[in-house]
């Protein structure tokens, strides 16, 4: 098998494809993180991921006492990305063995009947982002969230107040942007070529 492969090759009939990968570091408010790339162990954080192929992939962060958190990573196979995954500590669990220590201790006569509150539920409006580029297809990072995603971009989820992005092209520079949202919002980012 393998000299016809080689007979092939240098024949000029079989074209060896050169697969095109990327550099993904990942770091996680707290350190330590146990780090996964499409369900395989990649290390614990801060750690480097190497030869990470073109496509969309599944990264999991995981710590004891943390909630796991999952994010979905576009990769374009010749850039180098740095993913910051902050985690958020865990809800504690109540432990019917343990007292409550915000509870009074039990008395012999019910406590008496508390009054009916009305609560209303006002629904939050979140705001949403469209980020458009030159040159098109620009890769663009909402700072402190992991999800790149490709030119045009839409994000969601946004309260009132400062996003920052960053937006990065093959040939370009990268490029910083402050974006003060009050509401739903469209803005189109213009790079520089690279010197």
């Amino acid at each position: 098998m393998r000299a016809t492969t080689t007979a092939l090759l240098l024949a000029g009939l079989l074209v060896p494809t050169m697969a095109l990968a990327s550099k993904v570091t990942v770091t996680t408010d707290p350190a330590g993180a146990t780090v996964q790339l499409d369900g395989v162990s990649v290390g614990v954080s801060p750690v480097t991921i190497t030869k990470v192929s073109q496509g969309t992939h599944l990264l999991k962060v995981s710590k004891e006492g943390y909630v796991t958190r999952e994010d979905s990573i576009d990769v374009d196979g010749d850039s180098d990305f740095q993913i910051h995954a902050p985690l958020n500590p865990a809800p504690k669990l109540f432990d019917p063995k343990q007292p409550d220590p915000h509870r009074a201790p039990p008395s012999s006569s019910p406590p008496p009947p508390q009054p009916l509150v009305r609560v209303e539920a006002k629904p939050v409006k979140t705001l949403v982002l469209v980020v458009e580029t030159v040159p098109a297809d620009a890769f663009v990072q909402v700072i402190g969230q992991t999800e790149v995603k490709r030119s045009p971009a839409t994000f969601s989820g946004f309260s009132a107040g400062t996003v920052l992005l960053v937006v990065r092209a093959n040939g370009y520079q990268d490029k910083r942007v402050e974006i003060d949202l009050k509401q739903d919002s469209r803005t189109r980012v213009v790079l520089d070529p690279a010197r």
